[in-house]
């Protein structure tokens, strides 16, 4: 879409820009984001908010209260995952656990499309999925053994996706 001549006719965009935690303490919550995920700032509010590259945010339970006139109790909650992907899934298990306040729902396993992956809670309760890189699992996948049609299988891509994620020619 040619967005110059949409804006140019007067229309309104609307883009998703982040999703918002509402936490206890900003400043306890940056630095679990920023030491367990590798997370960037992008803005810096201090106590009240701060919003990380790639589009998290964090807000204080207190100022989220203020702003939107709701009680902003604290519960934890099942119906919102916050997924990241990394190469080393164990690494970021050991840095998760090594955090206080936090909680481990079950430690890294294989998923059935072969990801491994691990689930868990951050201080303030929200529910985090760690996953392995999916290019990373295809070639630990190829270096296990696995023919490029039977990783393709496995994970429901399709036999050039799953070549493309190995660096590979899906007829090699």
């Amino acid at each position: 879409m040619n967005w110059t001549k949409y804006w140019a006719e007067g229309a309104i965009f609307m883009g998703y820009k982040s999703a918002i935690l509402v936490v206890d303490d900003v400043l306890a919550s940056r630095r679990f984001y920023e030491t367990v995920f590798g997370l960037a700032v992008e803005s810096d509010h201090g106590i009240y908010n701060v919003g990380f590259l790639g589009g998290l945010a964090l807000y204080r339970r207190e100022l989220f209260r203020e702003l939107s006139d709701l009680p902003c109790e604290r519960v934890k909650g099942e119906s919102a995952v916050l997924y990241f992907e990394y190469e080393d899934v164990s690494a970021v298990e050991a840095r998760l656990l090594a955090f206080p306040g936090t909680e481990l729902i079950h430690a890294t396993r294989e998923q059935p499309w072969g990801q491994l992956a691990f689930r868990a809670r951050d201080p303030d309760g929200h529910f985090l999925e760690i996953g392995e890189d999916m290019a990373h699992c295809v070639r630990r996948m190829l270096a296990g053994g696995m023919s490029l049609a039977s990783i393709a299988e496995k994970t429901g891509y399709t036999l050039e996706k799953t070549a493309a994620l190995a660096g590979q020619s899906p007829l090699a």
